[in-house]
This record gives structure tokens, C-alpha cells and sequence, in this order.
């Protein structure tokens, strides 16, 4: 995989990751999404259901406790993930954790990290961890890691997720270096450290100058809903110590469920991957994405149908609201998505009441059409702002 970087600008950075070996003609724009999968399928989608949202390359986050099921078969299989799911024009990313699923605390322990799957718990060490990998055979991953932090860790709390992290790096990192069935896979540092400055530039130095294709910028435990409501501030700076001590040619991702605008905010931070937990969550609430995002002035727009201009989630609307029961326009005026313009907001409003899947169907087709249309704009705001910069 080879990661080119091609702007920088005070409003983010432009790049492109492409030879990737599986694919070696794709290229995948950045800042980019990745698409955050269940089991290799992307949550209330089937492969037939996504190709109406987009007939371009995906790009899938794959997180581990998803797919713990699919790893004697991989194995025998001899496919690799992408092709076992039915998707192997795509670009897969292999994560720890699953950012549509909340992290408990108290779960990790000193050698092993808490994966969450629908039957439970399950620990996994370095090792295990790494055959995991040898199985799925993604184009990235990133080093296990213990990122069950948050802004109430303590010290000693914090200390153990560094240093443990650090340990499983070492194991990981060497692990693939020797490993003929990774050669073929790009291998990514995760970063952790909670909250807390002197802990996350600790590892981040540590880690800057190692023989990786990007960095993992975890620990801030956003998993579900926590990012929408996380000290966006707070993290905003931390990322920003952080990248600072990083290589600038190097791929950086940042796991999470933050709000659009929070997600704009770390873009100008120079953030080059996100994931799409956000439209996921959003939509598994049956409301749908209706904030604007202007390239040319790099500011949003509201729809302020519920809650006044206070609402923390002003930026989407809830169709299971009984107002929208006789409502015989799209979702969004103007917007192309296979929701809108085949169907109305009372329509959608129906299947919430009444629990019909296609309802959450249809969110999702709206709500990921919408993100990515967002990461769009991001895209075209970074470019305007070096034309403005050269022309001045």
C-alpha cells in the first residue's frame, strides 16, 4: 500500500492510498470514509442494497469481534476477507474494536484485550491476535491495543493501556515482518493513551519513527453514541500533540462516532481516515442526516425541525416522529440518494411505526449517500483553500 500525500493546507490534507497489491488499480481519495461492516455486510445492507448507494470502490472497516466467526473459514478456505464476504474489489482495514459498539470498562487485562461479539465476550492476546490476521489477510490493520480508556481513567489505568499496548506492538510488528502470509497487508501503529497528554506523546514518540505504513489514533473509548456527546475539544487537541509528532508522509486514522462538525474540526487537524458509525447510529435511531456542509464558505447548515437550535443533535431529523405522518416530500430536497427520490418522509415515517425493515434500509441508503457526499465537500473546502492560498 502506498499512501501519497498531495496538499496541505490549514483546512486538512489531500491523499491518496493506492498500490495496494490486491487491487492495483484502486485509489482511494482521503480524507476518506470507510465503510464500518457487521459480519462483513454493512448493518441493514445487502451487497445488492450498497451498489445503489455508489458503483465506485469501497473502502470497509472490518472489526475484529465481527468476524471472529469467519476465521476457520478464511483459514480454509484460503480466501482472503474481501473474498469470502463477496466483496474483493474493496479495500479492507482490519480494527480492534467495533465503533458501533459501546466499550464497557474493567474487561481488559494485561496480556489479552475484551472483543465484543453478539454471544459475548471474548479476550484475545498477541497471538491469537495475529493468527487472526493471518486468517482474514485485510490490506490494513492495526496493532492490538488496549483502548478501553476514557476521560475518567485514572493514572495507573492509563499507564497499564500504554505499556501493554506497547508490548502487543512489539509482538505484532515482528510477527509481520516474518510473516509470508502478510506480505501482502499494510500494518498500522495504534496510538493510545485516554485522555491524557503526557501518556499519549509517551507512546506517540515511541512509536514515530517505526517501520509502519500509519498510525491508529485509539483510546478515546467513542464507540456508539459516546462520540457525539465526547469533550470534542479536548480530543481535537490531543490529536493535534499528537500528529505533531508524527511522519507527515504517513497514514493517519481515527476510529470513532463524532458529529459532523467534530469530524471537520479533526479533518483540519490533518486527519486522513474516519469510519461511517455515525450514519449507522443515526439511522438504527430511525432519524436521518440532514445538515449542509458549504466547501466554499467551510461552514454548516441546520435543520431545526426538532428541538430549536440548542438540540445537541441538530444535524438529523427523526422520522418516527408523528409530525412527519403527512409529509409528502423527500427526506432532503434535492438530494439524489435512491430514499429520496423514490420516497416521501411520511412513507418512512410508516415503516418506523410500524417496524418494516425497509425502513432502516432506506436511512441507511440516505444517511451513507449523505456522509459521503459530506466527505466530498470536505474534500473540494481543502482544495478551494489552496487555491485561495495561492492566489494570495
Amino acid at each position: 500500500m502506498k499512501f501519497s500525500l498531495q496538499t496541505i493546507t490549514k483546512r486538512g490534507r489531500l491523499g491518496s492510498i493506492s498500490e495496494i497489491e490486491r487491487l492495483p488499480l484502486a485509489a482511494f481519495d482521503t480524507p476518506l470514509m470507510l465503510l464500518t461492516t457487521s459480519g462483513g455486510t454493512v448493518p441493514h445492507l445487502t451487497h445488492e442494497t450498497l451498489e445503489m448507494m455508489t458503483k465506485k470502490s469501497l473502502a470497509l472497516q472490518l472489526p475484529l469481534a465481527s468476524n471472529l466467526r469467519a476465521l476457520a473459514a478464511t483459514r480454509e478456505s484460503k480466501f482472503n476477507i474481501a473474498e469470502f464476504i463477496g466483496m474483493k474489489e474493496s479495500l479492507t482495514l482490519c480494527s480492534v474494536n467495533d465503533p458501533l459498539v459501546p466499550l464497557p470498562g474493567g474487561f481488559n487485562h494485561k496480556n489479552s484485550v475484551a472483543v465484543w461479539k453478539k454471544e459475548g465476550r471474548e479476550n484475545v492476546n498477541e497471538v491469537a491476535y495475529m493468527d487472526a490476521m493471518e486468517s482474514l489477510r485485510p490490506d490494513l490493520y492495526q496493532t492490538l491495543c488496549d483502548s478501553e480508556t476514557d476521560a475518567e481513567s485514572t493514572a495507573k489505568r492509563l499507564q497499564r493501556s500504554v505499556k501493554s499496548t506497547a508490548s502487543f506492538f512489539e509482538y505484532c510488528l515482528e510477527r509481520h515482518k516474518n510473516s509470508k502470509v502478510l506480505e501482502k497487508s499494510s500494518i498500522l501503529a495504534s496510538l493510545v493513551g485516554g485522555f491524557c497528554s503526557e501518556r499519549r506523546r509517551q507512546l506517540t514518540k515511541e512509536m514515530a519513527s517505526q517501520p509502519v505504513d500509519g498510525f491508529v489514533i485509539d483510546g478515546f473509548n467513542v464507540s456508539g453514541s459516546k462520540g457525539e456527546s465526547a469533550k470534542v475539544e479536548l480530543v481535537k487537541e490531543l490529536v493535534k500533540q499528537t500528529i505533531a509528532d508524527l511522519p507527515e508522509a504517513k497514514l493517519r486514522v481515527l476510529p470513532g462516532c463524532w458529529s459532523p462538525e467534530a469530524l471537520w474540526d479533526l479533518v483540519q487537524e490533518g486527519v486522513d481516515v474516519f469510519d461511517s458509525s455515525l450514519p449507522t447510529v443515526v439511522a438504527e435511531r430511525g432519524s436521518a442526516l440532514t445538515f449542509k456542509f458549504c466547501p466554499k464558505t467551510k461552514s454548516f447548515s441546520y435543520n431545526f425541525e426538532h428541538g430549536g437550535e440548542n438540540d445537541l443533535k441538530s444535524y438529523e431529523i427523526s422520522l418516527k416522529d408523528k409530525t412527519y405522518f403527512d409529509r409528502l416530500e423527500p427526506i432532503l430536497e434535492g438530494c439524489e440518494c435512491v430514499a429520496c427520490k423514490n420516497h416521501t418522509k411520511a412513507y418512512i415515517h410508516h415503516l418506523m411505526v410500524t417496524k418494516e425493515l425497509l425502513g432502516h434500509v432506506l436511512l441507511m441508503l440516505h444517511n451513507l449517500h449523505h456522509y459521503q457526499l459530506f466527505f466530498d465537500k470536505m474534500r473540494e473546502a481543502i482544495r478551494e483553500n489552496k487555491e485561495e492560498t495561492a492566489e494570495s
